[in-house]
């Protein structure tokens, strides 16, 4: 979407400030409250800038984190069946958290 536009040009929403906080580190921090273990973090664009974050951050010390790039998928049932097609079982995996 354009909603943030032109920030989102050259930045990720996910990186965005929430009260100061990049918006992905709320996401991740519930899902360590929960004692996850293995993160996708799947995006349309901007893949190499949230790995750098992610790689950087306390959270890679935390969960096996998996930064996935795919263009072409608009829905969140499009990324699904990538994920599906390039990550066999994946979806079929106990538990999974969407």
């Amino acid at each position: 979407t354009e909603t943030f536009r032109p920030i989102t040009l050259e930045s990720p929403k996910v990186l965005l400030p929430l009260a100061n906080v990049p918006m992905l580190n709320y996401s991740l921090e519930l899902l360590a409250c929960n004692d996850v273990e293995e993160v996708f973090i799947f995006c349309t664009s901007h893949a190499n800038v949230v790995e750098e974050y992610v790689s950087n951050s306390p959270w890679s010390h935390r969960f096996k984190i998996k930064t996935v790039l795919s263009t072409g998928c608009s829905s969140v049932g499009e990324a699904m069946r990538w994920l599906d097609d390039n990550y066999k079982g994946i979806i079929a995996s106990d538990p999974f958290v969407l």
